[in-house]
């Protein structure tokens, strides 16, 4: 990237930061999507920028897969990476990036499920293959667990707390009805009486 490209995209969201945050804020996300390292001031999950006191920052080490343990120079460097984790208390908000699932973990997680789901599944895949030539994709392994275990009936939901409340005042007011009407009856029938 050319260096006055780069001063020009670091400059855009200090400039519009005063007329309006949001779109500073999408031109700093952007800017985070090319180069993390452009523009340190502002969340790199939402692009807000972070004034004083707004924001957390913290030194985590990098995360990375385990692999076969050596010690060459380059793994023992790598163990001692550490990583500027700086976030505002909002980006929580924001969904995370989800990562594209690789063939590999998709079969090492239906080998972990149940022999009998596992063996159904092979099963049903090479019988499928071999009447046609297309491949069969093999489904995740959480819609066939989803699919094997039986949907549970609708239960009725337990009324919220103000809803309860509403119904117990409700009843309430129906026994002062009835109460002040039978009071209101036998008061007018004595007075009557009294009154002959």
């Amino acid at each position: 990237m050319d260096i006055h490209t780069a001063k020009f995209q670091t400059a855009i969201p200090y400039t519009l930061l005063a007329i309006s945050p949001a779109l500073s804020d999408l031109h700093t996300r952007r800017t985070h999507q090319k180069d993390t390292e452009l523009v340190p001031e502002n969340c790199p999950r939402c692009g807000v920028y972070l004034f004083a006191g707004d924001s957390s920052t913290r030194v985590v080490r990098t995360k990375r897969r385990r692999t076969g343990r050596t010690d060459t120079p380059n793994t023992r460097s790598n163990k001692n990476t550490r990583a500027r984790q700086t976030t505002c208390f909002q980006s929580s908000l924001f969904p995370r990036r989800k990562r594209p699932i690789s063939q590999s973990n998709v079969n090492s997680a239906l080998e972990q499920l149940p022999a009998s789901i596992y063996r159904t599944l092979t099963s049903s895949a090479s019988t499928s293959s071999i009447v046609s030539t297309t491949t069969v994709a093999v489904p995740s392994p959480k819609a066939v667990v989803a699919s094997t275990i039986p949907r549970s009936k609708s239960r009725p939901k337990k009324k919220t707390g103000l809803q309860e409340m509403l119904a117990h005042n409700r009843v309430k007011e129906e026994k002062a009805r009835n109460a002040s009407a039978a009071t209101r009856t036998h008061s007018g029938l004595a007075a009557f009486l009294d009154s002959l």
